[in-house]
């Protein structure tokens, strides 16, 4: 769970994901995203 948000807050920063007003998210790119969990084995 940790992970998971120490993962979210850097895909925010690195622009993969930005928050919506709900308090959700909305995936940008998600080419990006593949990319990382890609390199990431614990995924």
């Amino acid at each position: 769970r940790v992970a998971v948000t120490r993962a979210l807050n850097q895909f925010r920063r690195e622009g993969i994901i930005t928050g919506n007003p709900d308090g959700g998210w909305i995936l940008r790119d998600p080419h990006l995203l593949a990319a990382a969990a890609a390199d990431d084995p614990t995924w």
